[in-house]
């Protein structure tokens, strides 16, 4: 008998975990609801989108660091 997974939200995080459940687990039904769809779904952290302070990195040693490797 195979799993049912349901998938709730059809953003980065739940595509991706939709993907990931059929990529790995043998005899899967991978069921995604979602009551928006395309670019409403995204939110600014899950695509990725933080500002440079939220990830404790400051322009300006990451420019001091990348002008010292070069």
């Amino acid at each position: 008998m195979p799993y049912e997974i349901a998938v709730l939200g059809a953003g980065v995080i739940g595509l991706a975990a939709g993907i990931r459940l059929l990529e790995q687990v043998q005899d899967i039904k991978v069921t995604i609801y979602a009551d928006l769809t395309g670019n409403e779904t995204t939110s600014r952290g899950s695509g990725g989108l933080w500002q440079p302070y939220s990830l404790g990195v400051s322009l300006s040693a990451a420019a001091a660091k990348h002008s010292n490797t070069s």
